[in-house]
């Protein structure tokens, strides 16, 4: 139990720092400057605007 609490308080620290960091990386920023910075962060990600759909019809066992 001490060393889960543990854990999680090592893990509360490195997000603050993390969230501490960012900050300081847009804080001189414009606000525009600071949208776009998020958006190119964002599209960087494995997935993004990739969505997958499983599709059925009646009477067909084949998936398309």
């Amino acid at each position: 139990m001490m060393m889960m609490m543990m854990m999680m308080m090592m893990m509360m620290m490195q997000m603050t720092r993390r969230i501490l960091e960012a900050r300081c990386n847009v804080q001189n920023m414009t606000s525009l400057d600071a949208k776009m910075t998020y958006i190119r962060a964002w599209q960087r990600l494995v997935d993004s605007g990739t969505a997958y759909f499983i599709v059925t019809f009646k009477g067909c066992k084949k998936k398309v």
